[in-house]
């Protein structure tokens, strides 16, 4: 498969090195290539993005080791959700920004 590079858009609020990027939305930020974050306007409390730290389209760019990473986040999101007892909706979610081919890949994580 071609990957496609996506285009930097240094006012892309996803990118981790952004320094408008609304920190006090993070929940966790130790992991090597993504962060857990709470939405701007969350649908309910379980709501939750898992975001790649640099500008990354969609799923289909992962390396293997991001995918691992990745793996590892959505298990640990649905494990949390299962605890409470909860259901869960998930979906990825690519954002437009200023340039054509900018897009900042998002997931998001809603407990039910």
């Amino acid at each position: 498969m071609k990957r496609v590079r996506v285009q930097e858009d240094k006012d892309c609020w996803f990118c981790f090195d952004n320094s408008t990027i609304d920190r006090d939305l993070i929940v966790d930020s130790s992991y090597s290539y993504f962060y857990i974050a709470l939405p701007k306007g969350p649908v309910c409390d379980e709501h939750f993005l898992i975001v790649p730290k640099n500008h990354i389209a969609h799923s289909l760019e992962l390396t293997e080791e991001m995918e691992e990473e990745f793996i590892q986040i959505k298990q640990r999101l649905m494990a949390y959700l299962e605890s409470l007892k909860m259901d869960f909706l998930m979906f990825e979610r690519n954002t437009q920004f200023k340039f054509a081919k900018a897009a900042h890949m998002n997931v998001q994580v809603i407990g039910l």
